[in-house]
């Protein structure tokens, strides 16, 4: 009888722990750890839809960095050494 409800215990939580694995794959790049478009996306509809729920205003800064492939490439050799 424990090892049934074990059972119907462990087989859920295993399920959720991987899909909630799945997401942060999908919500990552490999090489920089940072997040990605699909992220972003996430974020942002969250966020918006957060502060008109508070009715708060909602501030976005975008930052373009140039040579962005150099520096990722630089961070992944570190990475890599050490």
């Amino acid at each position: 009888m424990i090892e049934s409800l074990l059972c119907r215990l462990i087989y859920p939580l295993r399920n959720a722990t991987l899909f909630h694995q799945a997401l942060q794959m999908a919500y990552t790049d490999p090489l920089s750890k940072t997040n990605n478009r699909i992220a972003l996306n996430s974020t942002l509809l969250r966020e918006i839809s957060r502060s008109k729920r508070g009715n708060q205003r909602l501030s976005l800064i975008f930052v373009d960095v140039d040579h962005f492939k150099s520096m990722v490439t630089w961070l992944w050799l570190r990475l890599q050494a050490g």
